[in-house]
């Protein structure tokens, strides 16, 4: 029996000793686990300060070294970083020239409550956020509408104004390494490819005529004025109601007198292109149906192919005049045939390319109007609106099928069934605008440079 007594009492005894000494590691990996608890409540702190900081400094192009680490500083320090951790070891910024990703480091220092019992004082808590524009690589043509109802309530200037902003706005993204090239299509019922493509194989452009005339006329050399007043008057130019006032007189013609003219007339190119043959007029490509120059009709300014001068590119802002009715589809179809690598104008980047290098091809389409022209082959002079419109549908689709994204902007449209063309166009709805007034183009145009150009973090 004393045997067993003494037995247990050894058991007793072992069982006490072996319960302390598990006492420690159980404490220890509670306290870790406070302290892992407690460190990834720092870094989450840590990595808000950071993504804020690389944002500032990534907007900061035009700043020095030492302002730019003043500013990154700052930015950290504000979002209460300090609270969370017991030291800052480093904040890093640095700038890739070449390609203009921002990328900023902050290393931070924890000390523990529980770890140091096992050696552990302190942690090391980090920060990294890499920061890229929203389109390092980027192609945009503006495809603007120079009809003549551009003319009336101040709306060209507005438009004017508005692009070359635009303009601005991303061509200022290449201080800071981005790849980006602009082009300008003005349309109206036609677009204007330029004089210097005359000889190219793609189109096909008839020689200038010049015909002998001779005619006779009455002229009035004593007809005399009177009562002269303002009058108002109503005009709808390209489907849009003008109201202005004009001078209107009495006038007495007196006799006529027969006046004889001779002359040549000419029948000349000015650089307008019309429509291939239906089904290749909403397509690029396919070189072997080539492209009619039409002759004496008017036309706007010549289109500009990609360019990365903005004094170029501002230029034929300001060239830019109204005239003509509105046929939106040529305008879309030379702004794509800008952006694909092939003939007819080449010069941009193929999408393989863009693909590999994460580039954005773009296009922003600003119309002020209904389709009032249509085609009639290669001529323009129809006026079948259902026709247009479901051109106009119908090369956005093979537009936005083409990986291009598409802005729309309606100014001063108030026909639902132009509005919906419009908003179908744009890539999505948030890419197509409406600005009820003139004024509002330079709101809705810098939307469209902030989508285009906006920082986004990529790690």
């Amino acid at each position: 029996m004393k045997f067993i007594k003494d037995y247990c009492a050894d058991i007793r005894g072992n069982t006490a000793t072996m319960m302390a000494l598990s006492i420690i590691p159980l404490a220890l990996g509670a306290g870790a686990a406070v302290d892992f608890s407690t460190y990834n409540d720092a870094k989450s702190v840590v990595q808000a300060a950071t993504d804020a900081a690389a944002l500032a400094g990534a907007k900061s192009t035009s700043l020095s070294s030492a302002a730019l680490q003043t500013l990154v500083d700052e930015y950290v320090a504000a979002n209460s970083i300090s609270g969370s951790v017991d030291s800052i070891v480093s904040i890093t910024p640095t700038r890739d020239a070449v390609t203009g990703k921002f990328t900023l480091s902050v290393d931070a220092k924890m000390k523990t409550n529980f770890m140091f019992l096992a050696g552990v004082s302190e942690m090391d808590v980090k920060g990294y956020a890499e920061v890229e524009t929203g389109a390092s690589t980027l192609e945009l043509v503006l495809v603007l509408d120079n009809t003549g109802s551009m003319n009336a309530n101040g709306r060209l200037p507005a438009l004017q104004a508005a692009a070359k902003k635009l303009i601005r706005t991303i061509m200022a993204t290449r201080a800071s390494g981005a790849d980006v090239s602009i082009g300008v299509v003005p349309f109206a019922e036609y677009v204007n490819v330029g004089m210097g493509n005359r000889s190219e194989t793609w189109i096909n452009v008839p020689a200038d005529t010049t015909t002998p005339y001779s005619y006779c006329s009455n002229t009035y050399p004593s007809a005399t004025s009177s009562n002269c007043r303002v009058e108002p008057y109503t005009d709808v130019v390209d489907g849009v109601t003008i109201n202005g006032t004009h001078t209107v007189c009495d006038w007495d013609y007196g006799t006529p007198v027969e006046q004889c003219y001779s002359g040549e007339t000419t029948v000349a190119w000015q650089g307008c292109v019309g429509s291939r043959d239906s089904g290749n007029d909403v397509q690029i490509g396919s070189i072997g149906h080539r492209y009619d120059g039409v002759m004496n009709v008017n036309c706007p300014q010549p289109i500009q192919t990609l360019s990365t001068s903005q004094t170029t590119l501002e230029s034929k802002i300001d060239s830019m005049v109204g005239n003509g009715n509105t046929y939106i589809a040529p305008g879309l179809l030379w702004g794509w045939n800008m952006l694909d690598d092939g003939k007819p104008l080449e010069g941009a980047k193929s999408k393989g390319w863009m693909t590999a290098n994460k580039g954005t091809k773009a296009i922003v389409l600003m119309t002020d109007g209904d389709n009032t022209k249509s085609p009639t082959y290669p001529m323009h002079e129809g006026t079948d609106v259902a026709m247009a419109d479901a051109k106009t549908a119908e090369l956005c689709d093979q537009i936005k099928g083409d990986d291009i994204v598409v802005y729309t902007v309606a100014l001063e449209v108030v026909n639902p069934t132009s509005l919906n063309m419009l908003r179908t166009c744009a890539t999505s709805p948030a890419n197509a605008f409406n600005a009820n007034d003139p004024t509002l183009l330079s709101a809705a145009f810098d939307a469209i440079g902030e989508s285009l150009t906006s920082l986004r973090l990529v790690k």
